[in-house]
């Protein structure tokens, strides 16, 4: 032993991946070729196209209908915006209670994303379809900045006007007193009876969500409680029933209960996805107007006491366990035997995870707040 030299050092190992199995994904692949169900859409390699793609998913899904779907979208904002009655329009977001210059930007954001959501997470739709995600979207996302800025004191959305109409303990009904909606509702349902009135119903869940407390209120003491909030918050029943009418997917409620924790671990994926990429759009928001700051990364921020910096790096880890998680619970599914109906189901949910991955982060919406984010090619 020679003291004069360091002390030899006879064992080494990374505490993180100490005694972890390889993460190897079996089956997401599919993502990647040809998928019965989905002729319409187009299969894209995020990073072929440059963006930055920290997922398990090794391609994402793109609808053909997307000239359709922007489309749809502009008719519906110019008849939200030439709607003479106030009952008829609803409230608008903020910016349109500012000048001309916020007002214009702030219909263009909304249309993108109105357009960017649906062909991204729900690309098996027909174009009948696709038009009419365009329009729901569209119509959600004006109250989610209605709701987001608190002018909603003021007012009612088109969508809270037919919250009023819907009695919870029966279907939904078949008139309603705002036209822009009632139109809503006639294409869905006519395109698909079931599903078209749960696609209906599930906006209507969610927006009773928003109403039920207000976001300045809002106080979390654990990552599960906050959780369980997100999982209302992220229109759980809307988004489950837009796989069911875009997948044309009629399955049973005794068919979808072994899907539950498949289901439970989408949801989870599905809110968090959209944490990590609106954090710094929420920031902003918060730094002009006073908006509330609800979002999983300030959560996990407070309760872990780590940078914000920090906290999306545990957040994204996160999301790289859950997609581990929905990876092992697919493969189980399947060895257990699976449906064509719940096939069909796990793999629209599935999609719509990439898609989500994807539009997140490209969305005009999330990115503006993002110097640098504009592509230039």
């Amino acid at each position: 032993m020679d003291p004069s030299t360091p002390r030899p050092l006879k064992h080494a190992f990374d505490a993180v991946t100490a005694g972890a199995p390889a993460r190897e994904h079996t089956t997401f692949h599919f993502l990647a070729s040809s998928i019965p169900g989905f002729e319409a859409s187009h299969t894209l390699d995020p990073q072929e196209h440059k963006v930055p793609w920290k997922t398990a998913f090794p391609a994402s899904l793109q609808s053909k209908h997307w000239a359709a779907a922007e489309e749809s979208a502009r008719e519906l904002m110019q008849a939200i915006l030439a709607a003479k009655a106030a009952d008829e329009q609803g409230v608008l977001p903020r910016e349109w209670h500012a000048d001309t210059d916020e007002a214009s930007k702030k219909e263009i954001e909304l249309v993108d994303t109105a357009v960017a959501a649906p062909i991204n997470m729900f690309p098996a739709a027909s174009e009948e379809r696709m038009r009419i995600m365009a329009k729901a979207n569209l119509l959600i996302f004006m109250h989610d900045d209605v709701i987001e800025s608190h002018i909603s004191d003021v007012g009612n959305t088109i969508i809270d006007d037919a919250l009023a109409d819907w009695n919870t303990d029966a279907s939904v009904p078949d008139d309603w007193r705002n036209q822009l909606f009632r139109s809503l509702v006639r294409e869905a349902v006519a395109s698909d009876a079931q599903n078209g009135r749960e696609l209906v119903e599930g906006m209507l869940t969610w927006v009773r969500h928003t109403r039920s407390k207000p976001m300045r209120e809002l106080a979390f003491d654990s990552w599960d409680e906050y959780l369980q909030y997100r999982a209302g918050d992220s229109a759980v029943e809307f988004c489950t029933a837009a796989v069911k009418f875009t997948c044309d997917v009629k399955i049973t409620p005794e068919e979808m209960k072994p899907l539950e924790h498949l289901h439970k671990l989408w949801i989870a994926h599905f809110a968090l996805t959209n944490d990590l990429h609106s954090y710094h759009k929420e920031i902003l928001e918060t730094q002009e107007s006073g908006t509330a700051l609800v979002n999983g990364i300030a959560v996990l921020q407070r309760i872990l006491r780590v940078s914000a910096h920090g906290a999306r790096r545990v957040l994204r880890e996160i999301l790289n366990d859950v997609e581990h998680q929905i990876d092992r619970e697919y493969a189980a599914l399947q060895a257990a035997g699976l449906n064509e109906q719940q096939e069909r189901m796990v793999r629209g949910m599935i999609v719509c995870l990439a898609g989500n991955a994807l539009h997140s982060a490209t969305t005009y919406r999330y990115a503006r707040a993002v110097p640098g984010s504009e592509r230039k090619d």
